[in-house]
């Protein structure tokens, strides 16, 4: 299988995000590159929607807060799950390894998490280059589809 992202230094971040390290990003687009390590990402309100036989449920969930710890060459999707009759709808990250294979689930943060993350992101703040560049939108776009094609070929297989 095709990598999804190789090794380039930066790590890759997809999805509706608001703020990341308390920037305003979100008239930036859904695709950012971030340099390794601990980011706080605050996403923007996602509206829900669910079906079935019995229901339909709509709703909206406010502006979620991570502390992503990110790696070099690695992919962070933010997915949700829809509401179902027994269960509530989820919002998380997905970290994808550069082989696009996924390797952990993000949940929304804690108070502790959030502040050992900004604590070991202090010294990037001093950093002489950004530590958050936007990829043209061809190479996001080429990213993003790399990374569905990984996923869906993943999720094919028993």
């Amino acid at each position: 299988m095709k990598a999804a992202c190789r090794k380039t230094g930066w790590a890759h971040l997809f999805g509706g995000i608001s703020k990341v390290d308390q920037r305003d990003v979100s008239a930036l687009g859904g695709a950012y590159e971030l340099l390794p390590g601990c980011h706080t990402v605050l996403t923007q309100p996602i509206n829900l929607g669910g079906v079935t036989s019995n229901a339909t449920m709509r709703g909206q969930i406010g502006g979620r807060t991570f502390a992503v710890p990110m790696k070099s060459g690695y992919s962070y999707l933010l997915k949700n799950t829809p509401p179902q009759i027994h269960d509530w709808a989820r919002v998380f990250i997905a970290e994808l390894d550069p082989g696009g294979a996924e390797s952990q689930i993000i949940n929304p943060a804690t108070r502790g998490e959030l502040d050992v993350c900004k604590q070991s992101a202090a010294g990037r703040e001093r950093h002489p280059h950004p530590t958050i560049r936007v990829p043209n939108e061809r190479a996001a776009g080429n990213a993003l589809r790399s990374l569905e094609a990984s996923t869906k070929s993943l999720s094919a297989l028993p």
